[in-house]
């Protein structure tokens, strides 16, 4: 299985066509999209290559109800509590960037490249590690 460290604390898990997100801080462990149905193992098996016990997970964030968001919620209940996010999750180090609706991605794309963000993880995809602003605006701006 391979993880990605993102940043301390914070971990990717690539689940074919989808990422899941590990965060873990003193409240917990916080779980970043389930996958497809049938990733639970893989998420459990994650959890214990990082340490982190299962009873540790606290909360499950879906960032969209799609499949390949939300499949395996369902089979890591109940010691989480699942709930939908969806603005835009920051911190002065890292961001994670849900599409409002289907028809705005570029609005999206264009708020996340106005912020200073050193770190931006997405739900497909290699996530942007250091300066992830910079390489926003290029995308946003490429004459700049």
């Amino acid at each position: 299985m391979h993880l990605l460290e993102v940043v301390p604390g914070l971990a990717m898990l690539p689940l074919g066509i989808s990422n899941a997100y590990l965060w873990h801080d003193p409240g917990g462990v916080t779980l970043i999209d389930t996958g497809r149905p049938g990733s639970a193992p893989a998420i459990k098996a994650a959890m214990q290559d990082l340490g982190l016990p299962r009873e540790e997970l606290r909360r499950i964030v879906l960032i969209r109800f799609h499949r390949d968001h939300a499949g395996s919620a369902a089979e890591l209940g109940p010691t989480g509590s699942a709930r939908r996010s969806s603005p835009e999750r920051t911190t002065r180090r890292s961001c994670t960037a849900p599409r409002q609706s289907h028809r705005s991605p570029w609005r999206s794309l264009e708020r996340l490249a106005a912020m200073d963000i050193d770190v931006a993880c997405f739900g497909h995809g290699e996530p942007i590690i250091g300066a992830a602003h910079q390489a926003l605006r290029r995308v946003t701006n490429p004459l700049g």
